[in-house]
């Protein structure tokens, strides 16, 4: 099998690690379904120096404009190794910042937790 991830993408993947009863896993990205929405959001995870995880979403974004500080809601994270099956954990909004580093765009905490969902579609009729 070729392995088509750049050299650079893997030396950041492999610092965003989440651990787990499972071990460790390099997540890439993840998604979420707003409640309201038959729409599916889908964002590249990032983590802070600090290990915790964020995600960067431009202003004026349908999914900023509905996640607020304190929401609890199901996502599903994906593994760098496509061979890996996806991650449906709880996750919390801890903030939602103007960002620093990136003009006209905002930064999301997320404090995932380390316990899997049940491995079902956590998005049911949107197959």
């Amino acid at each position: 099998m070729v392995d088509r991830v750049p050299a650079d993408r893997k030396k950041i993947m492999r610092k965003q690690t989440h651990r787990n009863g499972e071990g460790s896993k390099d997540y890439f990205c993840a998604e979420f379904q707003l409640k309201e929405s038959r729409t599916l959001f889908q964002f590249k995870l990032r983590k802070e120096s600090s290990g915790d995880w964020f995600a960067v979403f431009k202003k004026g974004s349908k999914a900023l404009e509905n996640l607020k500080q304190g929401d609890e809601l199901k996502m599903k994270y994906y593994c760098l190794d496509k061979s890996v099956p996806a991650d449906i954990r709880k996750t919390r909004i801890k903030y939602v910042n103007k960002s620093s580093g990136f003009r006209d765009h905002y930064t999301i905490g997320l404090e995932i937790d380390s316990e899997s969902l049940d491995s079902r579609d956590p998005f049911p009729g949107l197959a």
